[in-house]
This record gives structure tokens, C-alpha cells and sequence, in this order.
């Protein structure tokens, strides 16, 4: 094998190992944003569950009264 051949063989290798850990990085950075906004979703989800399930006002609705689930039937069971 002449110097030149071995040359071109190791350009592109040095080539191919480039482009393989550029794909390695675009992928792990690709799963870390997906399991962050996995994650992210999830726990809005919870709140809004919570929210929801559990009658617990949300910043907006704060200067309502009796506004959500449980408000709704606060003067149940009062005497008059």
C-alpha cells in the first residue's frame, strides 16, 4: 500500500468517525429534550389534575367567589 492510499483510507475514516459521533450527539441531545419535555408535560398534567380533581383555584380564578368544585356547594348542609 503506497503512502497516498493510505492516506485517502484515513481521511475517510477520520470522515465516517466525525460524522458517527455527530449523529451519537444529535441523538443524545435529541432523547434529553424529549425525557425534559416528558417530564415537563407530565407535571402539568398533574397540576391540572389536581386543579381539577381536588378544587384547588388557579391564579385566574382567585378573585371569584365560590368558583371551582368544591365552592360550588360550600353552603351545603349550613344551617340558616
Amino acid at each position: 500500500m503506497d503512502v497516498q492510499t493510505f492516506l485517502s483510507e484515513r481521511r475517510t475514516q477520520n470522515i465516517l468517525s466525525a460524522i458517527e459521533k455527530g449523529l451519537q450527539r444529535t441523538s443524545n441531545s435529541f432523547t434529553a429534550e424529549l425525557a425534559q419535555y416528558r417530564n415537563t408535560s407530565w407535571e402539568a398534567l398533574k397540576k391540572r389534575t389536581l386543579e381539577k380533581h381536588r378544587g384547588v383555584m388557579s391564579g385566574d380564578m382567585m378573585g371569584r367567589e365560590n368558583v371551582g368544585p368544591v365552592g360550588q356547594f360550600e353552603a351545603f348542609g349550613k344551617s340558616r
